[in-house]
């Protein structure tokens, strides 16, 4: 059975019926030294969104790991939906 969420202003359809990790919160950081505080409160919103609307997540923040190490990581552990939060989508006001 999946069950629509309205989640900061988009609906995703998630099977909260499954025991394994349904989503995953990529953040990507284009510089590795820099002010990346805004980027990590809004992927923190975000899992916290997810968490209290009972969808089972985990929030990737390893400012050292690759994007593309990232996503193959999640790919290879079957994690159907990505959401990824980088400094050029959160200026435009979505998540990729």
């Amino acid at each position: 059975m999946s069950t629509a969420k309205f989640i900061t202003n988009y609906w995703l359809t998630i099977s909260s019926n499954t025991n394994f990790t349904n989503t995953v919160t990529i953040t990507i950081f284009l510089k590795k030294n820099a002010d990346n505080t805004e980027i990590l409160a809004e992927a923190n919103q975000i899992n916290a969104e997810l968490i209290a609307e009972g969808i089972s997540t985990k929030l990737d923040d390893r400012p050292k790991i690759s994007q593309g190490i990232k996503f193959n990581e999640y790919e290879q552990k079957g994690v159907p939906i990505r959401l990824v939060i980088c400094p050029k989508d959160l200026a435009q006001g979505h998540v990729e």
